[in-house]
């Protein structure tokens, strides 16, 4: 759904030109909601440093999401604080692909982090880095500020670990022993 935050934030950690998302979203109520660019060329002036890009992106964002998420909390779809978190998820995921395709780990989970500081949604919680031993290599996933209601699945009721792995619920203990598998 949020896969327009996603592109917006890699461009924002891989130091690229930010996408005009204000205003040039279509969005579709269907069986689920699906937000996607009116024009993908569509770019904004260009940032003067790391804080003014980080900003921008927020701000876009924030901007694009706010009718949406307030859409969605009057059809009941989804609870404010865990619709904005999903946007902070869409945020980590797209640093960890930035991290990954830039080559400057470090520099993009820097720029990551301070936009965790700058950001003004209100949501409950923020989404975490965590490394763990995968059998003698350093392994990271994110741990999501948002709740995707795995638990509340039949086949979450019916397991000893009714949290998805990456579940702010979740213990680091058991996140581990469910990743090494």
């Amino acid at each position: 759904m949020w896969w327009p935050v996603a592109y917006a934030g890699y461009c924002a950690f891989a130091g690229r030109a930010l996408p005009q998302l204000a205003g040039n979203v279509f969005v579709a109520f269907d069986s689920v909601c699906e937000v996607r660019l009116r024009d993908h060329d569509a770019r904004l002036p260009a940032a003067t440093d790391d804080d003014a890009r980080l900003e921008a992106v927020l701000g876009e964002a924030g901007a694009m999401a706010a009718p949406i998420i307030d859409a969605l909390v009057l059809r009941k779809e989804i609870a404010a604080a865990n619709a904005w978190a999903v946007l902070l998820d869409a945020f980590s995921s797209a640093a960890a692909v930035a991290a990954t395709a830039t080559g400057e780990a470090e520099a993009v989970w820097a720029r990551w982090r301070r936009l965790l500081e700058l950001c003004p949604y209100p949501a409950k919680r923020r989404p975490r880095r965590f490394e763990y031993d995968g059998d003698g290599e350093r392994l990271e996933v994110t741990v999501r500020a948002s709740c995707c209601l795995f638990f509340t699945s039949e086949s979450a009721k019916a397991s000893p670990d009714p949290y998805c792995k990456l579940c702010y619920i979740e213990s680091d203990a058991n996140r581990v022993r469910r990743l090494r598998g």
